[in-house]
């Protein structure tokens, strides 16, 4: 998991900084692709995967949440076509 996690951690580290960088097609990719190994991974461990989910739980929380956000002001912007 430390490919993932450093990728992860460098997200992060810059969405601290500006949520914007969430917006950028290449970080949803990596974001999503780091999601799916953390599925496939908690799927192979099971119950000691609690240890990977403790890292990154507080991060995808606040990364669904300005996800959210940003889907949320398209539509305004844009309206309900935007999403289909």
């Amino acid at each position: 998991m430390q490919l993932p996690n450093d990728v992860w951690n460098t997200i992060i580290s810059e969405a601290k900084k500006s949520v914007d960088c969430l917006k950028d097609p290449e970080v949803v990719s990596n974001i999503l692709n780091i999601l799916k190994t953390n599925i496939r991974a908690s799927k192979a461990l099971g119950a000691p995967y609690v240890h990977q989910l403790t890292k990154i739980y507080q991060d995808i929380l606040h990364i669904y949440k300005v996800t959210s956000e940003n889907i949320n002001q398209a539509i305004r912007m844009n309206g309900p076509m935007v999403v289909k």
